[in-house]
């Protein structure tokens, strides 16, 4: 939690999300989530370098992506078997689990990420997931103290800019 008031910016936050859901699973995988499909970000097997899962996308049509996109809620249980949930667990490179979680990360009720794990056989322990569920708010306010930052940035650009000659307005005597 420390670590996530210090993080400077996006790629920050996500690492340290990575970090800490990676002690919980076997298997973690972090999507994006933009027009109407979880795109792939990264992933990590335990015990291992994080790698790029940028060539999967998991639309948003059905399955359990799709539920936890549309409810704001997590997922702890079977995958689906839905064409979508095959096509993740595929493009994951992963046999079917007996459980698994999938956490979204809303920011301004909106969900921005999905962070998926599974344990393969050994199956998912619901008492780690309250603990995803946490951090993922944690991240949640990372992300919004960052885009507040942003902001506010921009606005002391803007006040600090010089007008334009001849734009200003006439004094008025």
């Amino acid at each position: 939690a420390e670590l996530l008031q210090e993080a400077g910016d996006r790629d920050a936050v996500l690492s340290l999300l990575m970090r800490f859901a990676s002690q919980a699973f076997e298997f973690t995988a972090l999507f994006v989530v933009q027009e109407g499909a979880a795109q792939g970000r990264l992933a990590a097997i335990r015990g291992q370098a994080p790698y790029s899962l940028e060539t999967v996308s998991v639309p948003l049509d059905g399955g359990v992506f799709e539920t936890v996109f549309r409810t704001q809620g997590y997922h702890l249980g079977p995958i689906g078997d839905a064409a979508s949930d095959r096509a993740a667990l595929g493009g994951m490179g992963r046999a079917r689990p007996l459980s698994c979680a999938l956490v979204p990360v809303v920011v301004k009720a909106r969900v921005v990420l999905m962070l998926y794990g599974d344990s393969g056989a050994a199956g998912v322990r619901t008492n780690r997931i309250a603990r995803i569920a946490e951090f993922g708010h944690l991240v949640s306010a990372a992300f919004e103290r960052l885009l507040l930052k942003r902001k506010l940035g921009q606005f002391d650009k803007k006040a600090a800019a010089p007008a334009k000659p001849g734009t200003a307005e006439p004094a008025t005597p």
